[in-house]
């Protein structure tokens, strides 16, 4: 299991993709390190104990930051909180 934070939402010039979170982790500064993730399974749980599942997608740019997308989308206070990584 890898710990991650969620740095953003994925945002176009007009409106924000609120299923689709950018997220970056600790130790994963590359491109080439974030690849390794592609396919895995990220699992956010909200502070009343829910969780939400997703899927690391794609990468972004290329000094490791990578996409998750959600069948969901995750709420406003998920910005700079923790989601796991599941190997």
């Amino acid at each position: 299991m890898m710990i991650a934070t969620v740095v953003d939402f994925r945002k176009t010039g007009r409106t924000g993709q609120y299923n689709q979170v950018l997220v970056v982790s600790r130790g994963v500064d590359s491109g080439q390190l974030a690849c390794r993730l592609l396919g895995k399974r990220a699992v956010y749980t909200t502070p009343s104990g829910n969780t939400m599942k997703g899927k690391v997608t794609s990468l972004h740019g290329k000094n490791g930051l990578f996409r998750v997308r959600f069948a969901k989308g995750l709420p406003g206070n998920a910005i700079r909180k923790r989601i796991e990584i599941l190997e």
